[in-house]
């Protein structure tokens, strides 16, 4: 007697229900449909077409259950799998409408549905660059054109450039991108250091100003001749700011170049080896804090046991807060 489970689908999370029909796939159609006949429900007894349809819709949305499951995880980096997601569930429903014998509509529904959400961020990759398909933009469309989205994924150590290389674009066009995150990156790396450098060279610069005020003051009341005196030849004389930004500049190129060819592929890679790479880490603190959905903040609801419908539209910051401390200490209460 074997032992079998089917469970039930959530209608809160349509992956549950993806979930429930690849376990229906893994027993045999012959088990299957006796134990519905056994249980009085042969009017749900299965073809051998129904089969093949269950079969390409399984696989058809393998690819989004596992984006959903991964994008909505708390402990890890999710906006890093936005592009390299999106760019792989593309690809696969190609190949899945060129393939599937009954679902092709489906495919070419979803390649639709994509192009009219993520079209930004396939704009950007030179998807459909060529392509002569006329799709109606929604609201979401031009949001994924946001730069967040090329180098978040070059930030996280499980993916850099590869998901860039061993997809299927064109090489011409895997070159082209490469090189505009790699411009991406050094260009949002070098805008953080200025900004976070720009407070220090302020009062560094307004302390000088003050020194060389109070020594012209002094040698005011002397004759009007050339005067000397000791060190002028470089003290109280700034670095030039192009030499300074050279310098940054160039130890921004190194980081990315060696961080490209690091061969560790942990997501805290960049965490784990701060030191070695200062600016592309002080980078990834900014961008990898992102969360690619809101399921992280909604989970505060759920742990909290509160089913916030009258609640949710009048949640003070301060119950925000509280509930949020509540959910990330429950195992030390």
């Amino acid at each position: 007697r074997e032992n079998i489970s089917i469970p039930l689908p959530v209608k809160t999370r349509w992956n549950s229900q993806h979930h429930t029909i690849c376990k229906v796939l893994e027993i045999s159609l012959t088990l299957l449909n006796d134990l519905l006949r056994n249980v009085g429900r042969a009017d749900l007894v299965l073809t051998a077409r129904d089969i093949i349809i269950l079969q390409e819709f399984a696989s058809i949305f393998a690819l989004f259950a596992e984006a959903t499951t991964r994008t909505q995880i708390e402990n890890s980096a999710s906006i890093s799998l936005v592009a390299p997601s999106v760019l792989s569930i593309y690809y696969d429903l190609e190949h899945e409408q060129a393939n599937c014998k009954y679902l092709g509509s489906l495919c070419r529904t979803l390649i639709i549905s994509l192009h009219e959400r993520f079209g930004g961020l396939l704009e950007r990759c030179e998807v459909f660059a060529d392509s002569n398909m006329k799709i109606k933009k929604r609201s979401t469309s031009d949001l994924y054109k946001d730069d967040i989205y090329l180098i978040a994924p070059f930030l996280d150590g499980r993916f850099k450039l590869k998901w860039v290389v061993a997809s299927n674009l064109s090489e011409s066009t895997k070159e082209r991108t490469t090189n505009i995150i790699k411009a991406l990156l050094f260009k949002a790396a070098l805008q953080l250091h200025g900004t976070t450098n720009n407070t220090s060279d302020c009062i560094i610069e307004s302390s000088i100003t003050e020194c060389s005020t109070t020594d012209d003051d002094g040698m005011s009341n002397l004759p009007n001749f050339k005067r000397k005196r000791l060190f002028s030849g470089y003290e109280g004389q700034k670095t030039p700011m192009q030499k300074k930004r050279s310098c940054v500049s160039e130890s921004i190129e190194n980081e990315i170049s060696m961080f490209e060819k690091e061969l560790l592929d942990d997501t805290r890679l960049i965490f784990l080896k701060k030191d070695s790479y200062p600016y592309l880490h002080r980078l990834a603190t900014r961008v990898l804090c992102v969360p690619a959905t809101s399921a992280p903040v909604e989970r505060v609801f759920s742990s909290s046991g509160i089913l916030m419908r009258p609640h949710r539209s009048r949640l003070s910051k301060n119950m925000l807060s509280i509930l949020t401390l509540l959910k990330c200490n429950r195992k030390l209460l």
